[in-house]
């Protein structure tokens, strides 16, 4: 809130116009931003809800324009590959920028998931060898997100639901597509959605 506030007096714009002039628009993320009020303005956004069960009403809730840089952040599955992309392969980022982006400062509990400047990295077993992934996931009331990409390859697992189900839950899946992309059994771009309504993730 503080950033948000500094800014805004310095630049006399909405937070939000000055991400998407100088983070959206030039990186071609179309269907991302930061939003105040009951919606994202994106005609595409999904109603979210606490269970897949249909006699459940949805979430209805406000963000306020102060808190837009906490919880009011909403982007799609193009947008999730398209910043994945840029963190992996992108002239925007040395080599050396890469890799400092990606270098753990610290790790979670059991030492596996290691916390960088870029996200959560981590190393797994896939397919025989050794390989490392960046991993992004979040959540907002029904919201649930994740996106897993190899480090030094294309593959990449993006999931998205509107239904509440977690990040634990939809990991083995995300890892299952990895394995099967890296094995060339599929694409190496996947996009799973489980949605309830109408409006696109």
């Amino acid at each position: 809130m503080i950033v948000q506030a500094i800014v805004e007096a310095v630049t006399r714009k909405p937070y939000r116009n000055v991400a998407n002039d100088l983070l959206w628009s030039p990186f071609g993320l179309d269907h991302c931003g930061i939003f105040s009020g009951l919606n994202p303005p994106d005609a595409l956004a999904a109603t979210n809800y606490k269970s897949a069960d249909r006699s459940e009403p949805p979430f209805v809730y406000g963000v306020p324009a102060f808190m837009g840089m906490i919880g009011g952040f909403y982007m799609d599955a193009a947008g999730m590959f398209r910043v994945i992309d840029i963190v992996r392969k992108d002239r925007l980022l040395s080599s050396k920028g890469r890799e400092t982006l990606l270098r753990p400062r610290f790790h979670g509990p059991g030492g596996e998931e290691g916390y960088a400047l870029g996200g959560r990295t981590r190393a797994v077993l896939i397919a025989g060898g050794q390989k490392t992934y960046m991993a992004e996931s979040g959540n907002n009331l029904g919201f649930r997100a994740l996106a897993y990409g190899l480090t030094d390859s294309p593959e990449t697992v993006v999931m998205l639901n509107n239904v509440s189900i977690d990040r634990d839950d939809m990991e083995p899946t995300a890892f299952r597509l990895l394995e099967a992309m890296v094995r060339g059994r599929m694409p190496v771009r996947v996009v799973v959605k489980q949605a309830r309504g109408t409006g696109d993730l």
